[in-house]
């Protein structure tokens, strides 16, 4: 299994569009300020406070084959202020973790 995980940047001003080559993509406390796509083969897991004040699309399993989507995990949360987009949304969490 191949995970990549983005720290926390800061974002300047200006549309983002990230689509790493790696399966899967891991996000944790990341705010958000310009337009921002993140889109994956397989899994986007969000495992702390993404926020947006702009437009947010995340989009899992991009060529539709079945596997994968967006999971986010008990310590996770979405907010966006702009118009949000998440495909193929999954909710998971664990107990116990």
């Amino acid at each position: 299994m191949v995970w990549h995980s983005i720290p926390s940047p800061v974002i300047g001003a200006g549309n983002i569009t990230l689509d790493g080559n790696g399966l899967d993509l891991t996000l944790g406390t990341v705010a958000l300020t310009a337009n921002t796509t993140f889109e994956v083969t397989r899994y986007i897991t969000v495992d702390g406070a993404l926020t947006s004040t702009a437009n947010l699309e995340l989009l899992g399993d991009k060529n539709d084959t079945g596997v994968g989507g967006i999971y986010v995990t008990g310590a996770g949360s979405i907010t966006a202020d702009g118009n949000p987009d998440i495909n193929r949304f999954k909710l998971e969490w664990s107990r116990g973790c």
